[in-house]
C-alpha cells in the first residue's frame, strides 16, 4: 500500500488528544502551526506524543481528519473542523505568505501543466455553475475604479482595422440578415 496522506494526533501527557491534523507527508505533524496574532498551537515536547495514521488516498485522509475532529471536538483546540485547509490557512496564517516560487519551480509547474486539457464533463459543469445563481459576480456592480482599470488593460486591444476582403465578407453575411440596413431601407419603401 502506498501512503498518500497522514492524519496525526498531538497528545497531552495523559495521552488524550488536543490537536488533530492532516498532511501529505508526516513532516507536517512535526511542523509549527501558526494562528492569528502570532499565536501557535503548542507542539508536544516529546515526539512520543505525536501519533500518526496513514491512508492510501488524499480524500480518505481528509475525511478521516474531519471525522476525528468532529468526534473529539470537546477536547481539541482545533479552530476549523478539518478538510478545509485552504480556508484556515489564508493570509498571514499560510506558511507560504509573502514568499514566491523560484524560477526553476515555476518552470516545473509550467511544463507539467503545458498541453493539459480539461475534460468536456468538467467544462459543462463549470459553464452551468457560472451561468446560474451561484456565480460569485452575479448581480455585482463594478466600481468606477474597477471599470477604469479594466479599460486601461484593454486599451490598444480593441478592434483592428479591417481589410477590404474582410469588409466584403461582412457585407455578404449581412445580405440575408433581416435587420441589415439595406433590408430595413427597402422594407420601408
Amino acid at each position: 500500500m502506498s501512503i498518500m496522506s497522514v492524519v496525526y494526533f498531538w497528545l497531552r501527557e495523559n495521552q488524550t488528544p488536543y490537536y488533530v491534523g492532516y498532511g501529505s507527508y508526516k513532516t507536517r505533524a512535526y511542523a509549527a502551526h501558526p494562528r492569528k496574532k502570532g499565536n501557535f498551537v503548542p507542539k508536544p515536547k516529546d515526539t512520543k506524543n505525536i501519533h500518526l495514521k496513514y491512508y492510501p488516498t488524499k480524500w480518505r485522509g481528509l475525511i478521516r481528519e474531519w471525522e476525528f475532529i468532529n468526534f473529539l471536538k470537546p477536547m481539541l483546540c482545533n479552530i476549523a473542523s478539518g478538510a478545509n485547509t485552504g480556508n484556515s490557512m489564508s493570509g498571514e496564517l499560510n506558511p507560504f505568505y509573502g514568499k514566491t516560487h523560484s524560477p526553476e519551480i515555476l518552470e516545473q509547474i509550467r511544463s507539467k501543466n503545458k498541453g493539459r486539457k480539461m475534460d468536456e464533463d468538467f467544462k459543462q459543469k463549470r459553464k452551468e455553475y457560472m451561468l446560474g445563481d451561484k456565480n460569485p459576480t452575479r448581480g455585482r456592480k463594478r466600481t468606477e475604479e474597477e471599470k477604469k482599470l479594466m479599460s486601461e488593460k484593454r486599451r490598444g486591444k480593441g478592434a483592428q482595422p479591417k481589410t477590404e476582403e474582410h469588409k466584403q465578407k461582412i457585407r455578404e453575411a449581412l445580405m440575408g440578415n433581416k435587420n441589415s440596413i439595406k433590408n430595413r431601407v427597402e422594407g420601408d419603401l
